[in-house]
C-alpha cells in the first residue's frame, strides 16, 4: 500500500464518509474519490500555489494560530516573493476550500485565525511526496 493510499485512507476515516448516512461507502470509492480530488487539485492551481500551500502547512505546524496577515507575512519572506502576490494566492486558496479562516480563543480574547483545511492538509502533503 502507497503513502498516499495511508494517507488517503485517514483522510476518509477523519470525514466518516457515507452515502446519504445510510449505507457506507467502500473503501475503493473513497480511495479513487480522494485520487480524483487530488489530481484536479494538482491541474488546477498553480506552481506559485501548490508551493504556498505546501510552505503554509509548514509554518502552521510550528504556530498553528497565526493570522491571515502574519501567515501572509512569513511566506512572503520565506518564499521571497512580494506581499500582493503571496495575499493574492491565499485568497485563491481559501477560495477553493484548501485554507480557512477560523475563530480562536487567546487568553480572554478571540483571534481570526488560518488553518488548513482536511482538503488542504491532504494535497499538501500529497504534494511533499
Amino acid at each position: 500500500m502507497s503513502t498516499s493510499e495511508v494517507t488517503a485512507k485517514s483522510f476518509a476515516q477523519a470525514l466518516r464518509l457515507d452515502s446519504l448516512g445510510s449505507t457506507p461507502l467502500s473503501e475503493e470509492l473513497v480511495l479513487q474519490l480522494v485520487d480524483a480530488f487530488l489530481q484536479l487539485a494538482r491541474s488546477r492551481l498553480t506552481t506559485k500555489q501548490m508551493n504556498l500551500l505546501v510552505e503554509s502547512r509548514k509554518v502552521l505546524s510550528f504556530y498553528p494560530l497565526k493570522s491571515y496577515s502574519a501567515l501572509a507575512d512569513a511566506l512572503s519572506r520565506k518564499l521571497r516573493m512580494p506581499l500582493s502576490t503571496v495575499k493574492f494566492n491565499l485568497c485563491v486558496l481559501r477560495d477553493a476550500g484548501l485554507l480557512e479562516m477560523r475563530r480562536t480563543l487567546r487568553g480572554r480574547k478571540w483571534r481570526n485565525t488560518i488553518g488548513l483545511s482536511e482538503g488542504g492538509q491532504l494535497l499538501a502533503q500529497s504534494l511533499e511526496e
